[in-house]
């Protein structure tokens, strides 16, 4: 009788074990701080969106600062300088706070209005939330390859595996385009 429960307790131990490595291997590794810092860029001709036009280049640095270029196609480039901070979410995502960077999406002249806001629908977090100048901040998400990929088939880069950076979903919500930037 003894070694019958000896053996259930180790068969048991053997199945959890095995059970719960099968489970983290499915599930993408989670983000590091240090996979965050770099020049990541945003190359908006790569989506069907009114505005604005040009590339965003966001240049994250390790003291937890940022700078952030708007390089409109036609016109003068915008830098703006912030600190940065980072949130694990769930699964892999990972939430990064912009303070005191523009929000591009709505053009170059939301940007210069002190006043503009915009209320974003978080789908990781599900609920809406104030971004842009008003608010202080933007909001971009983090994750890795293929994980996010059926939200939008247009990735203009990375492999499986590779870090990515997204604005908040625009448009509709029942078919979203996010705003990738790229590690260069």
């Amino acid at each position: 009788m003894k070694q019958l429960l000896m053996y259930i307790a180790w068969t048991l131990i053997l199945v959890f074990t095995v059970g719960c490595q099968a489970v983290a291997q499915n599930e993408p590794p989670s983000i590091k701080y240090k996979d965050l810092i770099g020049r990541w860029v945003a190359d908006y001709s790569q989506y069907d969106i009114p505005l604005p036009h040009g590339k965003e280049v966001l240049v994250l640095s390790p003291n937890g600062t940022f700078e952030q270029i708007f390089e409109p196609t036609i016109g003068q480039e915008k830098i703006v300088t912030g600190k940065w901070s980072t949130e694990e979410v769930n699964n892999g995502w990972t939430r990064i706070y912009l303070v005191g960077a523009s929000y591009y999406l709505e053009g170059l002249l939301a940007t210069q209005d002190p006043n503009f806001g915009v209320r974003a629908w978080d789908p990781v977090l599900r609920h809406h939330v104030s971004i842009g100048n008003k608010s202080g901040f933007v909001i971009l998400y983090a994750t890795r390859l293929p994980w996010n990929s059926k939200y939008d088939s247009k990735i203009p880069c990375g492999e499986k595996g590779e870090v990515i950076l997204q604005h908040l979903p625009i448009g509709d919500l029942d078919a979203p385009t996010w705003v990738t930037f790229c590690k260069k």
